[in-house]
């Protein structure tokens, strides 16, 4: 009822916690599911889905809440938009925005899963400069169907040819993070195009397998990048031989 009654609200802050004093976040994960799906045109104005991609503007006009034509959907115009990473849950805000707003040039926002990607429609924010955000390989990554799952994904990404970074796992809720397979059999090739890009991000997820073969290929085909940041393998004589190159070119590799 609170944001119901306050059109004007652009920022909320919610917390809760437990009889230990610990954040209790399911509760604020329910707000925002709330907040963002079932009642998107009701609540929190113009950061619901509803308000980005509908040309139906509420305004107070003489004490009197009015529906106003807008020139142009917010979708349309909005360049920034930064999420709670950390404690926001809700599928298919990803998927939404970047098949919606085509002027985004920075996007800090929670999961998405390669499923998503898969069944979504083409994304349309090819300005994007910063990506950040938890893109979850929820698929199994030796199979042939899963392969080709994990190209698309790639091959959505290697369109966005403006970023400078890419922070693949920046949701940190979880522990145990299964990013895309950063391996050129699985589709890192796509990735080609981004000759921009100054820094990869794949921390938290301990399952990549990268080899002298991908060193080579980022070295060859990312032409400003600076820095990794990410276990590349766990075998340490490969994962010597690829800190050793990207050392040999400049390029940082943090664990």
């Amino acid at each position: 009822m609170l944001v119901k009654r306050c059109p004007g609200l652009h920022a909320l802050e919610f917390a809760d916690s437990n009889e230990k004093g610990e954040p209790y976040h399911a509760k604020h994960d329910d707000f925002c599911r709330e907040a963002f799906l079932q009642h998107a045109r009701a609540l929190l104005g113009k950061f619901s889905l509803y308000g980005l991609r509908t040309d139906k503007q509420d305004i107070l006009h003489n004490g009197q809440m009015i529906r106003k034509t807008r020139l142009r959907r917010l979708c349309e115009t909005i360049e920034t938009l930064v999420f709670d990473k950390h404690y926001f849950e809700v599928s298919g805000i990803v998927q939404a925005i970047l098949s919606n707003c085509p002027h985004l040039k920075q996007l800090t926002g929670p999961k998405i899963m390669v499923t998503e990607i898969v069944s979504g429609v083409e994304w349309v924010s090819t300005r994007l400069t910063n990506l950040t955000i938890y893109l979850e390989a929820n698929v199994d990554q030796e199979t042939a169907e899963g392969m080709a799952k994990q190209r698309i994904a790639f091959r959505q990404l290697g369109k966005l040819t403006r970023l400078r970074t890419l922070d693949l796992t920046s949701w940190r809720r979880e522990n145990d993070k299964r990013t895309l397979d950063l391996r050129l059999r699985a589709g890192l090739n796509e990735l080609a195009n981004l000759k921009n890009l100054d820094s990869l991000v794949f921390r938290g997820d301990n399952h990549q397998r990268m080899g002298l073969e991908e060193a080579t290929w980022i070295v060859d085909n990312w032409p400003s990048i600076r820095c990794l940041n990410g276990h590349p393998t766990n075998e340490e004589d490969v994962y010597t031989l690829v800190h050793s190159l990207l050392q040999s070119h400049n390029i940082v590799l943090n664990n």
